[in-house]
Parts: C-alpha cells; sequence; structure tokens
C-alpha cells in the first residue's frame, strides 16, 4: 500500500497541472471579456451622468447582451440599471418597460449583495418613487438604503446621487432638513473638484437661500457654482434672483429677472411671476402666470401645486370675487386634505417596505450563515477524511448504503405518486364527461324554425315587457312545448330562460338610459321591461353592466 502511494500523489499533481493550466487561459479570456465590459460600463455610466443621457439606451442594452455572454452576473445588473432611467412624459409602454429593467436590477443587486449596485439601484428606485408615485416617505427610505450601501462599501462618491436626490426632494417640498446634505455635498465638491455635484448642489442651495438670505453676497458663491449649469436649465439664475428680490419685497427688480427667465422651461418660473404680479396688485396679469404654471401638469410639485389654489384665490379676493375666491379656497383646501391622506398612506407603505426588506435582510443573513456553516463541516469533514482513513471508508460505506435506501424510498414514493396522478386523471375524466354539455335532440331544421319565433316574439312583439309572461306562456306562442322551447334556448344562445328574459329587457335599459333627452324614471323604465320590482331592474341591470342604472345614466350624460 505504500508503493501506491507515490504513483497516486503523481497521478493528482498531474490533474491539478492540467486544472491550473484550464483556469489560467479561462481567466486570461475573461480578463479579455471584463476589459469590454468594463469599457461599456464606463461609457454607460458617463452617459448617464449627463443631462441629455445620450445614447444610453443602446450603450446599456450592448452591455447587457455582452454581459449575459460573459455570465457576469453584476454587469447584468448595471445594464438594467442604465435601461431603467427615468424621464417625465414617457409614455406608458416605455415606462413599464423601464420599471421592469428596475426591478429586475435590483433582484440581480441583491442576489449578488454587491453594494456598489445595491446603491445605483435603490437611488433608481426612489426616484421613481417619488417622480413617478409621488411617494416622498418611500423614496427617502429608498434614498437612504442607497446611502447606507455606498458607507458599506466605503466610498462616499457612490451615494453623493442619493444625497443629490434626498436634497432636492426636500426642497421641492420646502423642507429646511434638506440644507445638511446640500451643504456637505457642496464642501465635498469644493473638496475633490467634483463638478456635478457642485453644479447640481450651488442650483439647491442658491434655491433654497434665495428665500431666506438677506444679503446677495450669501447667495453668489452658490449662484456662481451653478452657471456651467446655464447650458442646460436657461432662465435658473434669473428665477434665483427674481425670487430673491421678491422675498426683499423688491417687485420691480424681481419682475426685471423673472421676464428674462424663461417661462417654458420649469412651472417655478411663471409661477413666481404670478406671485410678483400679485403682489403689485396685477391680479387679472397673475391669473394668466397661474394658467401657465398649471399647464405644467405632472411636472408642479404638490406645494406649487397648493400655491397655485391659494394664490388664485388671493387673487379672486382682491378683485372683489368673493364667489371665486371661496371656490379656489375651497379646492385648495380639499387638495391640502388629499395631499395629507396620500402622505399617510406613503408612511405606512414605507413601514410595509421597511419591514418586508428587514425579513429579507435577515432570511438573506440566515442563508448566508448556514452557508457558511456547511463549508466549515465540509472542510472539517475533509480533514477527517485525509486523518482517518480506515474510519472514512466506513462511513462511506454506511453513507452508500443510506443513499440507496433514499432512493428506494424515494423511488417507491414516485411509484405511489404515479399511481394516485393515474387515479385522479381517471376520475377528471368521469367528471368532465358527467358535466359534459347537454345537446338538444331537436332535429335542426326544427330547432331553428322554433328558434326564429322565439326571436320574432323577442324582438319585433317585445314579449318581455309583459311582467306576467311564463315560460309555458311564451312556449305556447312560439309554437312547442316546455322542454323544447328551454332546450332550443340553451343551444341557440347559452342562456337559461330567464337569462334570455333579462338579456332582452337589460338591452333596451341601455338604449333608454344612453339617451341623454329621456328623463323617464327609473321605477316607470322597470315597469315598462316587465320586472316584478325595481329592485329586480337594479340586480339584473348591474349583474349585466357592472354599474347601478342611475349611475349610468349619469355617466351618459357626462360623455
Amino acid at each position: 500500500m505504500r508503493r501506491d502511494c507515490p504513483e497516486i500523489y503523481v497521478g493528482v499533481w498531474k490533474w491539478l497541472a492540467l486544472i491550473a493550466v484550464f483556469f489560467t487561459l479561462a481567466s486570461a479570456c475573461s480578463r479579455k471579456d471584463d476589459s469590454c465590459l468594463y469599457e461599456l460600463n464606463r461609457q454607460c455610466n458617463l452617459s448617464m451622468s449627463s443631462p441629455e443621457k445620450a445614447g444610453i439606451d443602446s450603450l446599456a442594452g450592448l452591455l447587457l447582451t455582452e454581459a449575459r455572454r460573459a455570465g457576469n452576473r453584476v454587469m447584468e445588473g448595471r445594464a438594467h440599471f442604465y435601461l431603467s432611467h427615468y424621464e417625465t412624459g414617457m409614455p406608458d409602454s416605455v415606462k413599464a418597460d423601464r420599471k421592469r429593467h428596475l426591478d429586475e436590477a435590483v433582484r440581480i443587486a441583491e442576489e449578488t449583495a454587491n453594494d456598489t449596485l445595491l446603491c445605483y439601484v435603490y437611488n433608481q428606485t426612489g426616484i421613481w418613487e417619488f417622480e413617478n408615485l409621488g411617494n416622498v416617505a418611500t423614496s427617502q427610505y429608498w434614498f437612504n438604503r442607497s446611502l447606507e450601501h455606498a458607507r458599506r462599501a466605503g466610498r462616499r462618491s457612490f451615494g453623493i446621487p442619493a444625497e443629490v436626490n434626498l436634497s432636492e426632494m426636500y426642497r421641492l417640498d420646502n423642507d429646511t432638513i434638506g440644507l445638511k446634505y446640500s451643504h456637505d455635498l457642496f464642501d465635498y465638491a469644493l473638496a475633490h473638484d467634483d463638478e456635478l455635484p457642485r453644479l447640481s448642489t450651488g442650483l439647491t442651495l442658491a434655491m433654497y437661500y434665495s428665500c431666506v438670505v438677506r444679503d446677495s453676497a450669501e447667495l453668489r458663491p452658490y449662484i456662481d457654482a451653478m452657471r456651467p449649469l446655464q447650458h442646460y436649465l436657461p432662465g435658473c439664475i434669473e428665477l434665483i434672483y427674481a425670487r430673491y428680490f421678491y422675498h426683499k419685497k423688491d417687485y420691480g427688480s424681481a419682475e426685471r429677472y423673472i421676464v428674462k427667465a424663461n417661462m417654458s422651461q420649469y412651472p417655478d418660473m411663471p409661477l413666481m411671476y404670478a406671485k410678483i404680479l400679485h403682489a403689485t396688485g396685477r391680479t387679472e396679469e397673475s391669473d394668466r402666470y397661474i394658467a401657465k404654471a398649471s399647464s405644467f401638469g405632472n411636472a408642479i410639485s404638490l406645494h406649487d401645486r397648493k400655491e397655485l389654489l391659494a394664490l388664485s384665490a388671493a387673487n379672486a379676493h382682491m378683485r372683489g370675487d368673493d364667489a371665486r375666491a371661496y371656490e379656489m379656497q375651497l379646492r385648495h383646501d380639499i387638495f391640502v386634505d388629499s395631499v395629507s391622506k396620500a402622505r399617510n398612506a406613503d408612511v405606512s407603505r414605507r413601514y410595509r417596505i421597511e419591514y418586508e426588506v428587514l425579513n429579507k435582510d435577515r432570511e438573506i443573513s440566515e442563508q448566508r450563515a448556514r452557508i457558511r456553516n456547511f463549508k466549515a463541516w465540509g472542510w472539517g469533514a475533509g480533514a477527517i477524511v485525509i486523518v482517518i482513513a480506515s474510519a472514512t471508508l466506513l462511513w462511506i460505506r454506511r453513507r452508500n448504503k443510506m443513499y440507496r435506501d433514499i432512493v428506494r424510498q424515494n423511488r417507491e414514493a414516485l411509484e405511489r405518486e404515479q399511481q394516485l396522478i393515474s387515479r385522479i386523471s381517471s376520475r377528471d375524466r368521469r367528471i368532465t364527461e358527467l358535466s359534459e354539455p347537454h345537446t338538444t335532440k331537436i332535429p335542426e331544421e326544427k330547432a331553428n324554425a322554433i328558434f326564429e319565433r322565439i326571436q320574432h316574439l323577442a324582438q319585433e312583439e317585445e314579449i318581455w315587457r309583459d311582467p306576467d309572461i311564463t315560460r309555458e306562456r311564451y312556449a305556447e306562442l312560439a309554437g312547442c312545448n316546455r322542454t323544447y322551447f328551454s332546450e332550443v334556448i340553451k343551444a341557440k344562445t347559452g342562456m337559461s330562460y330567464s337569462q334570455f328574459m333579462n338579456s332582452c329587457r337589460i338591452q333596451e335599459a341601455i338604449r333608454i338610459l344612453s339617451d341623454t333627452s329621456d328623463d323617464t324614471s327609473l321605477k316607470d323604465i322597470s315597469e315598462s321591461l316587465g320586472f316584478l320590482s325595481i329592485q329586480n331592474f337594479y340586480n339584473a341591470f348591474k349583474r349585466a353592466t357592472g354599474m347601478s342604472p342611475d349611475r349610468y345614466r349619469r355617466t351618459a350624460k357626462e360623455l
């Protein structure tokens, strides 16, 4: 046995050498593939960082194809992340496709536990929650999750987009808590000469301080920081100065700056002009700019919507139009209530998401712990096998016997399962045979003649209008007995007698209720259609259309 050991070792080392060569070649090939992937990822990242995002979809599509070919799950997740970027006003079909890419990116990021990718996709999730659904609390949660993974990765630069988004989201909601993020980011950008966060946070801080500062010298550093952004945001500096002078009550200077701004760029601009015009007593002009701001639709923040309604009410009151002022104030109050309810629902949704994510994180941690324990056990078992050969052989024999027992038991279980499936299939076939639809034995020619008479009585003579009509009477008028009558209706329409009668009545009811000039009461309609009671009419109509008769009539009149 000792003579055999050296030969075994030589054979093992030969195999190890072959495996080492294989892995060397594979790693060389993979490095080549990785260099291509990393270059594509770099180009996607540059495109994603630019305001226009030029060519991002085609670049990300190519990255996705190459990542799948190379089997690189992290790069595949990044490609899905790039393909999920949000754009205001995109069609629903595009929105659904990009949301699908985002869901896939999140799934891959969580599956690979890659902190960098998780940082990116959680930030993107927050953007979708805020921009697409207006969920403030939920978006804050995802931005904070993004920052958490940036800290885990040890790279603050990864969390800068989330910090920028948190700051801007707070600014849009006039919440000064965002100043903390903006100041930290601005100082970081100056220290690291990082242009993108310097421009974006400069804009956010300038928008903040244009409302609260008393000295333009305090505002100037942030305006200077964002001047390179003018190419992408024309009129933004003029808007900031207009806000600054408006809050200093220098309405003349504020107006001079706001008229230079691009009123079609953002809703903030016509809203600012409307506020200046209101402050100078020009309420009619102010209302015109309120209408311009309102035309931006979903691009208007919740705070700005509230300001537009309050400003409309104030303009009407200043003109002495108290009825209009009351109407707009009422709309304002209703809107504030609805926002409050939506935010409460959003907070509840955030707590639910936090709970689900915590559960998921716990499951992942437990699974990783099990994997670590399994690996430790494997290494221990391997060491025992190497050290105690004889015990290992005995253990292998017992293990093989146990495996055979398990296989035998599984085979028996499979056989029992197949027998059970066969019995269930046989039972289902018998049930199907018993439940096959009954076909009429009436000759086709006679059935057609009877049905033609039935249709004539229903369509021409409207026999269903008679509340006292019975199946027997109808069959007698159709020239057949009750059995033939029911079988013909079932064979030709698939309906029972009562369903057939109600369908005729409901069709006529729909015709009457669709006529906006017809004000016949529902009670009279019910009686004219042959229903025994108005409640029967209501129930039958709602079953057929999904709405009540009076709601149907109101809807028809609104069209």
